[in-house]
């Protein structure tokens, strides 16, 4: 629900904001690393 109503607004913030866009991809970046590692240390 919460999903919903997210999207009509939150696009243009990160999208007419170049530094939110550049935040945005590293900490995306940063969690598909990390979950990389993790999946490398279990097995």
């Amino acid at each position: 629900m919460a999903a919903e109503t997210v999207p009509p607004f939150f696009p243009v913030i990160i999208f007419h904001n170049p530094q939110t866009f550049s935040a945005v991809k590293t900490i995306f970046f940063m969690l598909i690393f990390l979950s990389e590692i993790r999946k490398y240390l279990v097995q």
